[in-house]
């Protein structure tokens, strides 16, 4: 297996972090609106069942009233620095009612509270909303839940069953009125039944496509994994889950997709903030931005859709108004168009995405460094999707992209922007002439780099000239891989070297770490073609350095990796000397990779060093005349077969099928006398 190399890419998408909850509001305002649900259910059972209270029907109103009363209080000095309190606390109920539909209710008028309500009603009250007040801080701790309404049912039940099973204060309680409360509870499983069956639809359909595999756990607890795994709520999930899947994408790169539409969604709330205040200028197109804020906010799964066709209408409804007007308004409408492009991003859809780029770039061509930042996130966007698609157009129009941005970018206007340009061309290319494969558009990579290092100069931004000395030492690897020309492996070794001399250990130790890897790799390659033992021990060295910063308790994958680039090293100096002690420090190593590298974490990679492993035990067996290295041999190969199928893995596949024959030939030839 070739070694990993690792790369500076473009410029670093914003990671989106939110708490997950089901409201629209801040979720410190959870616990109190479960609190007032509860009371408001309470005061509608009691509209409901009054004539059976008799005597204690009026303090039963006064409790619940009370209650309201005292959380709105609450409310309103623990958050008195939120002006718009009471907006909020509406807008929770307001969730809640549509959301949970439970019933038909009203909040009733609060503007007294009662003092010492007393009775059996009273208590009733003070039952239910113990049993909702009193898990609060339970509460606190699981808003990342994946489905809240089922901490919610929970809640609610506990309050109605605690207020029913008391027997001092309901031994006199009709049974039709422990039968409406049963209904009541009946009524929240059945909404918490069709919130599950929309859940299990969509876990079905990723299960189908190869996304998640058949397991034992429940569609909830899965969809509970994915909303720790990506830090997004429940409802965000699955509105992008949803564009992911309208683009077909391949299984393997489907978290990778959801993530960088994850990005784009972070992009989205931040500018509809900024655009909420065109309203103020145009009225007429309020309506549109609320109605798109709504879809944005959608508690089952917010629908990025509708959001762009709402927005859509107030972009056009702002251009019919400020079609006269000057350059300020051009841009305005400019920014909507943005904002609509980056809502298509975040359901994947890139390709309209790019067009309203092109409209926005468009509207702005007055004003030349607007332009060039439209045209930098255009391209941008066009790489973040290209790395991860089959097919290669979004990395050709996002190297496309980076040279209209060049044709607009002299070089004297801004120097450090554009080499910036100049290396996020040359990583472009360098993906495309790695994945398709192009060797002159590796060789264009190379030019795009070496123009950025004329800029980035040591002396002057050495971070950044590591950088690109790391990302031209990829571009010279990957052409190396491709050509018995060891001059190009040479360039890489002293290009990662030199990155190596401002990536530091004590400045920089990701950077550092990477860097050591890749100067490894390309010494692991150059030494393993001159079979120069010194060189593959200097491969070993930097790979053990690396291991100090990739440790196993950081980085467990990639100490992983590590390991198996080490192995493969000592392998190849073992073969070279004959020599089993080296051999065994290659299987030792490849043991120790597998400790991490486990089937269910990533295959793939698992399967590669299980066939690294049968190829050392092979080689062994052959050096020793060994009949149960053999056998290990014939084993690690065909575990590596088990995930190197011909319809996810058909060249390694192939690869590994012929070891395994020569493998169980050798096994043959030990077993008849006839090894050499």
């Amino acid at each position: 297996m070739k070694s990993k190399i690792f790369k500076t890419g473009t410029e670093a998408t914003t990671a989106l972090v939110c708490a997950s909850c089901i409201f629209a509001t801040a979720p410190a305002f959870a616990t109190g609106a479960a609190v007032l649900l509860g009371a408001a259910k309470l005061y509608d059972y009691y509209n409901a069942n009054k004539a059976r209270f008799g005597k204690n029907s009026a303090t039963l109103q006064k409790a619940v009233e009370k209650a309201l009363a005292e959380n709105r209080q609450g409310f309103a000095q623990r958050y008195r620095e939120n002006s718009d309190i009471e907006e909020e606390l509406t807008r929770i109920e307001n969730n809640f009612r549509e959301k949970l539909q439970l019933c038909e209710f009203e909040i009733p008028h609060i503007a007294d509270a009662v003092k010492n309500p007393d009775g059996f009603a009273a208590t009733m009250a003070g039952k239910v909303l113990a049993g909702l007040a009193g898990v609060d801080e339970e509460f606190s701790e699981q808003q990342n839940q994946a489905l809240p309404y089922l901490f919610i049912q929970s809640s609610l039940e506990s309050g109605f069953k605690a207020a029913v099973l008391d027997p001092d204060n309901f031994k006199d309680i009709a049974p039709e009125i422990l039968t409406d409360m049963a209904s009541t509870l009946a009524n929240i499983h059945l909404v918490i039944h069709e919130i599950g069956q929309d859940v299990k639809a969509i876990r079905d359909e990723l299960e189908r496509i190869g996304v998640l595999k058949s397991s034992d756990l429940t569609p909830e607890q899965e969809f509970q994994t994915l909303v720790d795994q990506f830090q997004l709520p429940l409802n965000e999930l699955l509105g992008l889950i949803a564009g992911v899947l309208d683009q077909h994408v391949a299984p393997q790169n489907f978290g990778q997709m959801l993530d960088v539409a994850k990005a784009a969604l972070e992009k989205v709330k931040t500018d509809y903030q900024r655009l909420s205040r065109l309203s103020n200028d145009v009225p007429e197109i309020g309506p549109f931005l609320d109605k798109a804020r709504a879809a944005l906010e959608n508690h089952q799964a917010i629908d990025l859709k509708q959001a762009q066709t709402e927005l859509r209408a107030a972009r056009r409804e702002y251009d019919a108004r400020t079609e006269k007007r000057f350059n300020e308004e051009k841009e305005n409408s400019a920014q909507m168009i943005v904002l609509e492009a980056q809502m298509a991003q975040a359901q994947s859809n890139v390709d309209e995405a790019a067009a309203l780029y092109d409209e926005a770039i468009e509207k702005v061509a007055h004003n030349l460094p607007l332009r060039r930042y439209y045209l930098f996130e255009k391209a941008d966007m066009l790489y973040q999707f290209g790395q991860y698609a089959s097919d290669p157009k979004w990395l050709k129009n996002s190297i496309d992209g980076w040279e209209v941005l060049l044709n607009v970018l002299p070089h004297d206007d801004d120097p450090d922007y554009w080499a910036r340009v100049q290396v996020n061309l040359g990583v472009t290319l360098q993906e495309f002439g790695r994945r398709f494969p192009d060797n002159a558009i590796l060789y264009e990579s190379i030019s795009a780099f070496r123009s950025a290092l004329t800029e980035q100069r040591q002396d002057k931004a050495p971070q950044d000239w590591a950088g690109t000395l790391n990302n031209l030492g990829n571009s010279l690897y990957v052409l190396a891989e491709r050509s018995s020309d060891d001059k190009l492996l040479r360039e890489a070794i002293v290009a990662y070297r030199a990155a190596l001399t401002k990536w530091t250990q004590d400045k920089v130790p990701l950077q550092w770490a990477m860097a050591q890897n890749n100067l490894g790799a390309a010494l692991q390659m150059l030494g393993g073609r001159l079979l120069d033992k010194s060189m593959l021990h200097e491969a070993i060295d930097a790979y053990r350095l690396v291991l100090t910063e990739w440790t196993q308790d950081k980085v467990s994958l990639q100490w992983a990796g590590t390991q198996n680039n080490i192995g493969n090293v000592f392998r190849t100096l073992g073969a070279i000397s004959s020599n089993n002690d080296l051999l065994q420090e290659a299987i030792k190593a490849f043991c120790a990779a597998l400790t991490e590298q486990t089937r269910d974490k990533v295959p793939l990679d698992w399967a590669a060093t299980q066939y690294n492993l049968g190829s050392a035990y092979g080689v062994l067996a052959r050096m020793s005349n060994d009949e149960a290295l053999a056998e290990k041999s014939i084993g690690a190969f065909k575990l590596a077969l088990e995930e190197r199928r011909e319809d996810n893995a058909l060249y390694q596949h192939q690869q590994t099928k012929e070891n395994l024959a020569i493998s169980e030939r050798l096994l043959a030839d030990i077993r008849a006398g006839k090894a050499q």
